[in-house]
Parts: C-alpha cells; sequence; structure tokens
C-alpha cells in the first residue's frame, strides 16, 4: 500500500488554520486522509480516486493565501 504525503511550511502571525483541498474541493479526516487541517496531509493507502491537484489554504487574522498545486497522479 503506498503512501503520499504532503507538507507545507507558513510564516506569519499565528494562529495559522490549514485546509487542504483535492481539485478544489476541502478535504476531512477519515478513511485513508488524516491531517487535512494541519500542515501535514497523508494519504494511506491511496487509492485510485486520490489522484487530482492537491493544494492547501493557509489563514490567519490577515486574510489567507492558498499554495502552488501538486499533483498526485495514480
Amino acid at each position: 500500500h503506498d503512501t503520499a504525503t504532503f507538507s507545507v511550511v507558513a510564516v506569519g502571525t499565528g494562529p495559522l488554520s490549514y485546509q487542504w483541498r483535492r481539485s478544489g474541493l476541502a478535504l476531512s479526516d477519515g478513511g485513508n486522509i488524516v491531517g487535512s487541517q494541519t500542515t501535514m496531509l497523508v494519504i494511506s493507502p491511496v487509492q485510485t480516486g486520490d489522484a487530482g491537484a492537491i493544494d492547501v489554504i493557509v489563514t490567519n487574522s490577515c486574510g489567507s493565501v492558498t499554495s502552488t498545486v501538486g499533483l498526485l497522479i495514480i
């Protein structure tokens, strides 16, 4: 079973919140997904339906920024 791990490092005035997305849709913990609102997203085991464009939105009191997209290709 393969595992996909994505991580982000963000600097800014805390607290910082994180929301990982796949193809523009918010991910949530459960099944094979852990860390959907943390600095590290883990998908294990990777399944066919997990393929897509993965990014994270980092938010604080000043606003939000979206990371560069990483592609998960199965």
